[in-house]
């Protein structure tokens, strides 16, 4: 079965800040998903260009190149009076319209999956069903998807088990309770490793607005030069961007007036 899986970028991205989930994971996961079901043969997101991004096609590139995915980018206006600076998107209409030229009955893909869960969709939902084709939702979060797509259309749930988490998110975050903070042997050895990738990261080149740059890209590179265990890397740089100390989506950067980097600064391991 020949399918397309058509995406919400800007609810998916919510959901993930929202739950604490790695954008990244999330992507793989849900591919993973939807090969269950047959030969995926375009995933298309839909991204609303905010006014205060300044670096729209930053961030589409990045998704092109990161993860192979086709984009479409989608205008934004602003309601209300200007100091309210409340926006809606046109992601739905745009939707809308891109079903309307290319989804057509008897040819491509035979399933259409809709990775969303905002109840305009449903209009989507439906026009797609009158093409003939199958349809159906992949939700990320149902408690907050919409009545009546829990009602009325097809969902399956991605990824309804327990998520593990990561044990470098979880070091980090215990600098966050209140009182004395104490470490065992085990969480010890994992502040020692995010110490060391601390400071490799310092001397890597300033990649700028180069939007090739990826968790593996910056495994690949630290571990040209670290005796540690490139699972232990990649974990460790998740855990940092968990905390937002470190940003690889949509822009790479550092974050050096994170409190995080400071307290790993003065950290005896």
């Amino acid at each position: 079965m020949d399918i397309l899986v058509l995406v919400d970028y800007h609810n998916v991205y919510k959901i993930c800040r929202r739950k604490e989930l790695n954008l990244d994971e999330v992507f793989r996961r849900m591919i993973e998903a939807i090969q269950q079901k047959g030969r995926i043969i375009e995933i298309r997101l839909f991204v609303p260009s905010y006014q205060q991004n300044i670096f729209p096609w930053q961030l589409v590139n990045h998704l092109k190149l990161a993860y192979g995915f086709s984009v479409e980018l989608c205008a934004v206006l602003r309601i209300g009076e200007e100091d309210e600076e409340k926006y809606k998107d046109l992601v739905d209409k745009e939707v809308d319209s891109w079903i309307t030229k290319y989804v057509q009955p008897n040819v491509g893909p035979e399933l259409v999956i809709f990775v969303a869960s905002d109840g305009h969709f449903i209009q989507s939902w439906n026009e797609v069903k009158r093409r003939k084709k199958e349809t159906e939702f992949l939700l990320l979060d149902p408690e907050t998807a919409s009545w009546a797509i829990l009602k009325y259309a097809p969902h399956e749930e991605l990824g309804s088990k327990k998520e593990e988490i990561n044990p470098y998110t979880l070091v980090l975050r215990k600098r966050l309770k209140e009182g004395i903070v104490t470490f065992d042997d085990v969480e010890k050895e994992k502040m020692a490793t995010l110490k060391i990738v601390q400071k490799a990261l310092s001397f890597l080149p300033q990649y700028g607005l180069n939007s090739e740059i990826t968790i593996n890209f910056l495994t690949g590179e630290l571990k040209k030069n670290l005796l540690i265990d490139e699972k232990e890397i990649r974990e460790s740089l998740k855990g940092l961007i968990d905390v937002n100390a470190l940003h690889v989506h949509p822009v790479y950067s550092t974050n050096p007036d994170s409190s995080y980097w400071q307290w790993l600064d003065i950290f005896e391991c």
